[in-house]
């Protein structure tokens, strides 16, 4: 059975002692129902995971003793950023999950022309901070290394702004014609750094497709069919990182 992996920071170490407090630690305890002689694994982002036993349960949090470095699973190759429009009721959740799951690097959330959900600065947080935590979970139990980041929810143009600093910048456009996503990706091998932008339930205005050109992205299809925005997220994911990263090989190859 695999161990449960959980992240920590590097203050949480002292020499070979880990320790674990607050959510982590209530749900160590008291969900898993885990106590001393039993085993996780504690991972330090980006770089080393280290097999823990448990040797003291307090009030409040717990203490481990490291037992020796675990493998740490490889990132993907590319980091991809996925800019995703804000959509309605749970499926913002889920569209986190499942593209933590895959290896996504970073969120980025905004507002589309065509976004039906309205967030003021307080509820818009609210939301961010429900997002990282459904981020680190996940990224926790699919084995990540790394804790992908979900930023702050901005606006389409401050995205496009930055689009600059990535390799390559592409927007999932249900009205593009000639481009794949194949395509462009099979011409892309040396990108490393990747930006995706997938917009609401409504796709993108005109002027917002106008906009990404002008700013240096390129508009591509997924194919034939009309996907739900929170299918299109993770399924141009999948794709971006089965052509250019680490998906589809081995488990555990370098």
């Amino acid at each position: 059975m695999a161990m449960h992996r959980f992240f920590i920071t590097p203050h949480e170490i002292k020499g070979d002692r880990v320790t674990i407090a607050g959510g982590d630690f209530h749900h160590i305890t008291r969900v898993l129902r885990l106590g001393p002689g039993d085993k996780i694994v504690a991972i330090l982002p980006q770089e080393k995971e280290f097999t823990v036993e448990i040797v003291l349960v307090g009030p409040d949090r717990l203490v481990g003793r490291i037992l020796g470095q675990a493998r740490p699973l490889a990132e993907p190759p590319v980091e991809v950023t996925l800019a995703q429009a804000l959509v309605k009721g749970d499926k913002f959740d889920y569209i986190i999950q499942k593209a933590t799951e895959l290896g996504v690097g970073q969120f980025i959330p905004f507002q589309a022309e065509h976004s039906v959900v309205r967030l003021d600065e307080e509820k818009a947080e609210e939301r961010r901070l429900r997002w990282q935590k459904i981020a680190r979970e996940a990224a926790e139990q699919s084995g990540r290394l790394s804790l992908p980041l979900v930023r702050e929810v901005t606006t389409l143009p401050e995205i496009f702004e930055a689009a600059g600093s990535y390799d390559l910048g592409l927007f999932l456009w249900e009205k593009e014609e000639e481009q794949g996503l194949k395509r462009v990706l099979q011409s892309a091998r040396g990108a490393r750094r990747l930006l995706l932008v997938v917009g609401p339930e409504g796709g993108f205005s005109r002027s917002e497709a106008a906009l990404a050109r002008e700013k240096g992205l390129k508009p591509v299809s997924l194919g034939p069919r009309i996907l739900r925005t929170e299918t299109a997220g993770p399924v141009a994911v999948a794709l971006v990182l089965y052509e250019l990263g680490d998906l589809g090989g081995a488990r555990g190859s370098d």
